[in-house]
């Protein structure tokens, strides 16, 4: 059981409201974006991992440059508004770019979208352990990290199902529009489009490319809603008080930062 006492302090509350957001986002991202390059933009699952394979290491970028400044700045709640925005304006980009944006448009939206994340996980954690009480501190942090795992599992599960239902749809109403709807039974499922290859291109199946941009791209202006709606819930934390301690060097960890030590009573 956890205990009551640690949801008490409204500002612990909304990090882990931010937590939730932040892992609906961030797992949406690596579980559909792949769908969405190969099946929709046609790249072959080598181009893909290039592509996807900067936004894991943006993610770091954004939590070392974070860890760097957040303790310089006089307002550190700006960081993690900093970073939902830019997660938003990306996913957003996303989705509307649409299918003839080239391979270094996507790379840098990517990117973005990772950069914002580095600027966001770091500081919920370390807020969490600037804020929570000392007895809940451990808990307080497990948590933290738990939600953001909980907040994945239930976006990339409502994801599945807005994708597979928009993609349904879509489809049918495409291909009835143009004729084909003979075509329907073998592309209703968009994992189909994995095992073509650019030389075997019909017209079918640039229909169904375009119907699963339009699902996924549905799927990513929502994500945009859920950043934000972070950027609300952030907007109501009272601006966090961080401590440097004293000699230390500031490492690019989740403990980067922690609360001023309480001062020893005299005996």
């Amino acid at each position: 059981m956890l205990p009551a006492g640690l949801f008490a302090d409204r500002s612990i509350r909304l990090l882990f409201i931010m937590s939730l957001l932040a892992g609906a986002i961030m797992f949406t991202l690596l579980f559909y974006l792949p769908l969405l390059l190969q099946g929709s933009y046609g790249y072959s699952p080598k181009d893909a991992g290039l592509l996807l394979t900067p936004l894991a290491l943006s993610i770091t970028l954004g939590a070392i440059v974070n860890s760097r400044i957040v303790t310089r700045i006089a307002n550190p709640n700006r960081l993690p508004v900093a970073g939902f925005a830019a997660l938003s304006v990306a996913c957003t980009a996303l989705a509307l770019v649409g299918l003839h944006a080239g391979f270094s448009t996507l790379l840098g939206l990517i990117l973005l979208a990772g950069l914002g994340l580095g600027f966001i996980l770091l500081n919920l954690t370390v807020f969490t352990q600037t804020l929570a009480e000392r007895q809940f501190l451990g808990i307080a942090t497990a948590l933290t990290q738990s939600l953001r795992l909980v907040g994945g599992l239930l976006g990339t599960a409502a994801m599945g199902v807005l994708v597979k239902l928009l993609y349904v749809t879509n489809l049918q109403s495409a291909l009835n529009a143009a004729g084909q709807a003979s075509a329907l039974p073998r592309l209703a499922d968009p994992q189909v489009l994995l095992q073509h290859t650019p030389a075997n291109v019909d017209a079918a199946l640039l229909i169904a490319r375009t119907a699963l941009a339009q699902a996924v791209g549905t799927g990513l202006l929502t994500c945009a809603g859920l950043g934000v709606l972070a950027l609300l819930v952030l907007h109501r934390l009272p601006r966090v008080e961080l401590h440097r301690v004293p000699g230390a060097t500031t490492p690019a960890t989740d403990s980067c930062v922690t609360p001023a030590p309480e001062k020893q009573k005299e005996t």
